[in-house]
């Protein structure tokens, strides 16, 4: 980007590195890039690939330009010019894109310096529509987000979206923080790193820049599992960043990958580490794999891994002072009770006695039915808050340090208590790291509640079954959801009076043993459609399906960049979207 411009290209078939000469960087010879193509795409320009899905109106652009030039030579002055890209003439007619600091650091980079044999970009399909190729954001693109950026609304330009990038792999990061920084003195900005670039000087910047919470990618504290499962080349940076973390208070939570080539000792040991040096929360992500991952992976079996990984955390997981979560939550979840998942260490809810397993039936006199109400009743009062991509966790709204008491009725073991608790209680705004994330809205108290699907979903399917006067319905769902999704059903009767089936739409497009609803693409439910009539040898009435796997795009598309509505016109069948929001992705 430069001045009020946008730069944009159609993607070519050459392989070039990409070079930034900014002063002490090297070449991108020098990254190890994880993508599963490679596009050659001028320097300051941006690839149409990865611009499809947040603003497909340049996609329309594109295809219109080649249209014309399949019939008609461009000329200036007589001489023919080849044109294989194009500039937006008023980048601030297209700056209303919901957007954020965080989104705009998210672009810093698409360079990754370690090659995880786990990667799911490895595994992603050779025609999702995404920048995929190592690329650093020059200084005018930043700037001009910035200039664009309007933080009251939330509002900027549309995003590039990218392969998982390592932003500080980007040599000028902590100078862009800082201008972020001047932007918008209190928004909070999260982040995902593998912490490979985390130095001293660099967590020391860090530390004047706060309000910060973000995403350590430690994955290993064992030598030879970061050397040969992570292809990490930068020795034990990463794992000394966690103490220097510590000792600039700057609040951080961590994911670990389970993974067959990575022994649960390994798991434990990184546990024990980040929970040494006070993390907010350790993740234990249950790794899966598309068809598409390079490797032998035909014998990973998650239906016998999976729970062996849940079985080790639980084994180990009261030796730690830390909320120790799974994901996908909705694998070990299966209901929607308002259970506690975890406890901020030094919280007022800790001070107070609460535990992870205690059942929460009330908060301020307002009785709790489920763990989607009891976090709303948390963060009443708060305003919606955009994730950027690849931030998937527990960072929200920051709020004002206002005095908030509140009284939680809580069930344990049968036996109901009471309990006063001060969001900013003096004993616990003075520790790390609940001091630096008491007003984030997702840490309200100290207390750790994972998200799950709302009844209101449900109560909306309903709405539409009526509206459409449909008496045989079918619903799709995943595979991790169905449990909970017929749970509810059960308990509340949902669909009674109408002839409702359920199934499975499975994730073909990526394959392999991934089972995630967000990931699900407007061909896998078409499928799923297909298989239904096959089998029963009936049509429905209509046909829903969950809003959370086209929630990436404003435009209510999917991963792929095709819209939900292309379902009913492949299908012939009426299908209408349920909201609901993201779980996983």
């Amino acid at each position: 980007m430069g001045g009020r411009t946008l730069d944009a290209t159609t993607a070519g078939d050459r392989v070039e590195p990409v070079r930034d000469r900014s002063p002490g960087h090297k070449t991108g010879r020098s990254f190890l890039p994880t993508p599963t193509r490679r596009r050659r795409v001028p320097r300051g320009y941006e690839s149409v690939d990865g611009i499809i899905l947040t603003e497909p109106r340049i996609e329309a652009i594109r295809k219109e330009l080649q249209a014309i030039l399949k019939v008609a030579q461009l000329e200036c002055d007589g001489q023919a010019v080849e044109v294989d890209g194009f500039r937006l003439r008023e980048i601030a007619d297209w700056a209303d894109y919901p957007t954020s600091l965080s989104d705009i650091f998210w672009h810093l980079s698409s360079v990754c310096n370690f090659s995880c044999e786990f990667c799911y970009e490895k595994g992603n399909p050779a025609d999702l529509p995404i920048q995929n190729m190592p690329r650093m954001a020059t200084h005018e693109e930043i700037v001009t987000r910035l200039r664009h950026y309007d933080p009251r609304s939330g509002r900027g330009i549309f995003s590039l979206r990218t392969a998982i990038n390592e932003p500080f792999a980007n040599p000028r990061a902590i100078d862009y923080l800082r201008l972020m920084r001047e932007k918008a003195p209190d928004e909070l900005i999260s982040f995902v790193t593998n912490g490979s670039y985390l130095t001293e000087e660099v967590v020391k910047g860090l530390g004047d820049l706060q309000p910060l919470f973000f995403n350590l990618s430690i994955y290993s504290v064992d030598p030879y599992v970061r050397r040969t499962v992570l292809r990490d080349r930068k020795g034990d940076t990463a794992v000394r960043a966690v103490e220097l973390l510590a000792q600039h208070r700057i609040p951080f939570m961590t994911n670990l990958v389970m993974w067959p080539s990575i022994p649960f000792s390994d798991m434990e040991n990184t546990i024990a580490h980040v929970a040494e040096n006070r993390a907010a929360v350790v993740r234990v992500c249950l790794g899966g794999n598309s068809r598409y991952l390079p490797g032998d992976w035909e014998d990973f079996r998650i239906a016998d891994y999976w729970p062996k990984v849940v079985a080790e955390v639980e084994r180990i997981r009261d030796r730690y002072p830390i909320p120790i979560l799974i994901e996908p939550n909705s694998f070990v979840r299966r209901d929607t009770e308002a259970v506690v998942d975890g406890v901020i260490r030094d919280s007022p809810a800790d001070l107070a006695g609460i535990r992870r397993g205690d059942r929460i039936h009330s908060v301020n006199g307002v009785a709790i039915g489920s763990r989607m109400q009891l976090i709303s009743e948390l963060r009443r009062g708060a305003k919606n808050m955009f994730r950027p991509p690849g931030v998937v966790g527990m960072t929200a709204q920051v709020h004002s340090r206002g005095r908030e008491t509140v009284l939680l009725g809580v069930r344990r073991d049968g036996v109901d208590r009471t309990y006063t608790l001060e969001r900013h209680d003096p004993r616990s705004i003075g520790t790390y790291p609940y001091g630096q994330i008491s007003s984030f809205d997702d840490f309200v108290l100290g207390l750790i509640v994972t998200d799950t699907l709302r009844y209101s979903s449900l109560k909306s399917a309903r709405r539409i079954l009526e509206h459409r006067k449909a008496r045989r319905a079918l619903v799709l769902t995943s595979e991790l959801i169905l449990p909970i999704l017929r749970y509810m059903i059960d308990k509340t009767g949902a669909f009674a009076g109408f002839d409702v089936h359920v199934r499975v739409a499975e994730n073909r497009y990526f394959g392999g043993n991934i089972n995630i609803g967000d990931l699900l693409v407007v061909e896998d439910f078409v499928h799923a459609i297909g298989q239904f009539v096959e089998e029963t040898g009936d049509t429905p009435d209509l046909v829903l399906i969950p809003a959370s796997p086209f929630a990436t795009s404003p435009w209510v598309r999917d991963l792929t960049g095709k819209p939900w509505t292309d379902i009913e016109r492949l299908t012939g069948v009426p299908v209408e979207i349920v909201e609901c929001s993201p779980l996983v992705f």
